[in-house]
């Protein structure tokens, strides 16, 4: 039998897994660290390089996006090309409870996660585009140059 009731609005997605279809843009870095798929990025020390954001002076540079042909529960290895969101709507990991509309920053302390809270925490000059409580996953829509 087939399925023929889809919901406009599905269950919530994994961290770094696209929100929807709509327009994005995506471009390749080379991962200096480690990175869990839906954690937070910045510039490399090294040319086309990205590693994970560990000071509140980094700058966002985008969301690494999940890898089909990567293993789930493993990320992007040191060294590995990574696919790094910059415009589009992805799945992350909250630090705390978010609403639709609220400002979003990378919490410095658990660079995996994002949450509402600006002190201390880097911006992402994106909003949350779903509501989520802490340790949930939220839809944070970034449009970066």
């Amino acid at each position: 039998m087939f399925n023929t009731n889809y919901s406009m609005f599905p269950d919530a997605g994994i961290p770094g897994l696209k929100a929807d279809s709509s327009v994005d843009y995506v471009e390749t870095g080379i991962a200096e660290t480690a990175f869990a798929f839906g954690q937070a990025a910045t510039i490399g020390a090294n040319a086309g390089g990205v590693k994970a954001i560990s000071s509140s002076s980094d700058k966002f540079r985008g969301v690494i996006l999940r890898t089909h042909t990567i293993e789930t529960g493993k990320g992007v290895e040191i060294g590995r090309p990574s696919n790094i969101l910059r415009r589009g709507k992805v799945w992350v990991t909250v630090s705390e409870t978010v609403a639709d509309g609220d400002s979003a920053f990378v919490v410095v302390a658990s660079p995996t996660k994002f949450g509402k809270t600006s002190t201390g925490n880097v911006a992402t000059n994106g909003v949350f585009r779903s509501a989520a409580d802490a340790d949930g996953v939220a839809i944070l829509e970034i449009n970066l140059p």
